[in-house]
């Protein structure tokens, strides 16, 4: 402050002392201040900075009181000597009240005329210091020295208290699944000038069913409690430290998103919440409430009911071997949780199976639960006043996690079934033996009594199965789409079902598939060569075991469910023994029992005819890099009419004139080659061979051009002329047809129908050609 005395133009000189003097003009000292910087409430101190120069020789110590404008205070211990130019002290005499703290000088030696002391203090500004500003008030401090009982008054430069002021934005309604964890994002936003740094946010009327798991901002997490149905939330520094600039200040226009995350228990049938909860935020400083003129927010809190899981049980066809007459059986029985929703598991599962009058003969053991022997107790009860045998299958105390079950209740123990899940029950039959292997064994029935536990609900449910059926059976069998043309060195699938109104009570490897191959035909080389298809079950399709024997392929691991089909891959390899329309003759076979003879359960033949060409003529165009090439075949459909029978041995397609070699239309091909490519605008010729059988004219041939095509446009084929020749050897002569178009479609992809052309006119064909 010295310095700036003595820079300082004589005018202003003179006007600076006008302003610093007290009344009293024969002050022994002149108090200067420094420039006063702007307070933030709650938040932070600034410095006062304070000169007091001798106007004369000063022997005595002296006093300085600071009197602070309303809500601002003096922070204790924060004095501080800046610049002194005699030995002197300076403590706090009077604290006692921080809105005017007194201060005692000793002088150590005399403080002479100009000498200086500087000093500072730091100021806060509390609660009040906002409502002495919104009524106006002026912030200046003032400063007192008494010396030797003259008072000497200065007041410092005006400075401005700046406050926050924190508002909503209006919270959003949110819902969800009772047991889901929803999110809620709340906005608080600094709409003042001053900086906030830390804040509460209070939430009332929640419903007492729903939990407040965390509050995070910026996925920081925010401590909070909760008494009764309202909620305190704490913003502290940590938090706001993340917004804005990172200055750990709450500035004018930055906003804190705090991300809300609700639950609640998984109720029978009633929704929770829906209640208005209220949202409101206030601040301040050392446990005060500064400025809480915020505005309070509704929002909804929303859970609808979830539905209940059910547990469904089935008979699992593939895995039960019925009893039969000479045999024991095996029972399988999934029980699944419907459940979609992770939160539907079903607590405390546990259920009983009861065997039916029926079935007093027989006896159910060896139990296992997912693949885990499982010893139920055995008792009886009383159902329709008959007492039946049952089994209690109790989980409460289990822990063995092969089981399949869970602990989704936190009990300690792994008695609760997760939604989708399923715990397969499996059990031995045993039935006495009967004398005659064509006995019937009566119809009994199962019951298994489901009992589990929902949120706060108890659920029972009931299942009847029927594990033995008699043995007579209607049965049925077909094979589905069999191929009719078959290539030579070409692999073909072949489709056989069968099945009945009940299925036959036999073990695995009961039921056996015969196929009488015809000459050239084969298993094809692959591994494995026949599968299974369980047509009610809609399993994926299980491997079979194969073997060939006299010409006759045998496959077996068929097990007896109601209906299934069997799916098997033959090759042909052409040889002169080939018939060109071969029968294909299968059987399935019924050995139930070994001490019962085979019984031809079912028997089928159809037939296929045999070609040597290859996918009936081949043309390519290889210059479509990465892609499947495109294709163009042509077929003499098969038909007969008046004991005809006409079908085709082979057909060629090649291209007749000397075309381009690419799609670019630049390079004329070679005489030599490119006869097997074709492109846009080339002639095709199609050249058919066929087998004539049977006498008697034909007038409905057609021949089927097929072009597979992987061009973005579909292609499309112009008739320009055709005609067919037979051959008949006994006169050596050709009989000729003319072929027409027919009015079919002229445009097709591999989705469309072939593009047909007919015969114009009847050919006679008295003799075998």
């Amino acid at each position: 402050m010295k310095k700036r005395i003595i820079y300082l133009s004589s005018i202003m000189v003179t006007a600076i002392v006008c302003f610093c003097f007290s009344s009293n003009l024969q002050a022994q000292v002149i108090v200067l201040t420094d420039y006063t910087p702007n307070l933030d409430a709650c938040y932070g101190t600034q410095a006062l900075n304070v000169s007091i120069f001798a106007q004369e020789d000063l022997t005595d110590g002296f006093t300085v009181t600071v009197s602070l404008p309303q809500g601002i205070e003096y922070v204790p211990a924060s004095l501080a000597i800046n610049n002194a130019d005699v030995d002197l002290t300076m403590i706090e005499t009077d604290i006692s009240n921080l809105n005017e703290p007194v201060f005692m000088v000793t002088l150590n030696q005399d403080m002479l005329l100009g000498n200086e002391l500087s000093f500072s203090i730091e100021r806060s500004a509390n609660c009040s210091a906002i409502d002495f500003a919104q009524s106006g008030g002026d912030f200046a401090d003032l400063i007192t020295v008494n010396y030797n009982n003259n008072i000497i008054n200065e007041l410092s430069l005006p400075y401005t208290v700046l406050f926050g002021s924190l508002t909503l934005l209006d919270p959003e309604n949110v819902n969800g699944n009772a047991s889901d964890t929803i999110v809620q994002q709340l906005v608080v936003l600094n709409g003042g000038l001053g900086c906030i740094d830390s804040f509460r946010y209070q939430i009332t009327n929640l419903n007492s069913q729903i939990t407040a798991l965390q509050y995070l901002v910026n996925d920081i997490p925010i401590n909070f409690e909760q008494i009764g149905n309202n909620l305190f939330l704490y913003i502290t520094q940590t938090a706001i430290s993340t917004i804005g600039n990172n200055d750990a200040c709450l500035d004018n226009g930055e906003q804190v998103l705090i991300d809300a995350y609700y639950t609640c228990p998984k109720t029978c049938f009633a929704p929770i919440g829906g209640n208005d909860n209220g949202n409101s935020v206030s601040w301040g400083c050392t446990g005060q409430s500064c400025n809480n003129l915020s505005i309070t927010y509704y929002s909804t809190l929303y859970f609808y009911p979830l539905i209940p899981a059910d547990i469904d049980a089935q008979v699992i066809d593939t895995l039960s071997y019925k009893p039969g007459a000479c045999t024991n059986g095996v029972l399988a029985i999934g029980l699944r949780n419907t459940g979609l929703l992770p939160a539907q598991t079903t607590e405390n599962i546990s259920f009983d199976l009861f065997m039916g009058s029926g079935n007093a003969d027989c006896s159910l053991h060896t139990f296992a639960i997912n693949g885990q022997a499982f010893v139920p107790i055995d008792t009886f009860t009383i159902i329709s006043g008959v007492s039946v045998p049952y089994f209690y299958f109790n989980f409460g105390d289990n822990t063995n996690p092969l089981l399949g079950l869970v602990d989704t209740d936190n009990n300690g123990f792994l008695n609760d079934l997760a939604a989708g899940q399923t715990l397969l029950l499996t059990m031995q039959s045993t039935c006495p033996p009967l004398a005659d292997c064509n006995d019937e064994i009566d119809n009994t029935d199962n019951t298994t009594r489901l009992n589990y536990r929902f949120g706060t609900c108890n659920f029972s449910a009931f299942r009847t199965f029927y594990p033995n059926y008699n043995l007579n059976v209607t049965p049925f069998a077909y094979n589905v789409d069999p191929p009719l043309d078959v290539f030579d060195s070409q692999d073909y699938l072949f489709t056989f079902c069968a099945g009945g109104s009940n299925s036959r009570d036999c073990s695995t490897d009961s039921l056996r598939l015969a196929i009488v191959l015809p000459e050239g035909f084969t298993p094809s080389p692959i591994s494995p060569n026949a599968w299974l298809q369980d047509i009610y079950a809609d399993v994926d399709s299980l491997p079979l075991q194969t073997n060939v024997s006299n010409d006759t392929l045998y496959v077996s691991g068929i097990k007896g469910t109601n209906a299934f089909c069997i799916i098997v891959s033959l090759q042909l390899n052409c040889n002169a023994q080939t018939q060109p329309m071969s029968i294909i003759n299968w059987q399935i076979l019924y050995e139930c029992e070994e001490t019962c003879p085979p019984e031809v359960f079912h028997c089928d033949d159809f037939f296929v005819f045999t070609h040597q060409n290859d996918l009936f003529g081949y043309l390519a165009n290889t210059t479509v890099p990465d892609t499947l090439p495109q294709q163009t075949y042509g077929n003499i459909v098969m038909t007969e009419a008046n004991g005809v029978c006409v079908s085709t041995t082979s057909i060629n397609a090649y291209r007749t004139a000397l075309g381009y070699t690419d799609y670019s239309f630049t390079q004329i091909a070679n005489p030599d080659s490119y006869l097997d490519f074709a492109y846009s605008c080339d002639p095709i010729t199609l050249e058919a061979k066929g087998v004539v059988s049977g006498e008697g004219s034909v007038d409905n041939i057609q021949i089927a051009i097929i072009h597979n095509s992987i061009l973005d446009t579909i292609p499309s084929f112009v008739w320009v002329d055709g005609s067919v020749q037979f051959y008949d050897t006994e006169t050596n002569t050709f009989s000729q047809c003319q072929i027409n178009e027919l009015d079919v479609t002229t445009a097709y992809t591999n989705s469309l129908p072939p593009k047909s052309y007919g015969i114009n006119g009847s050919i006679s064909i008295p003799h075998l050609i």
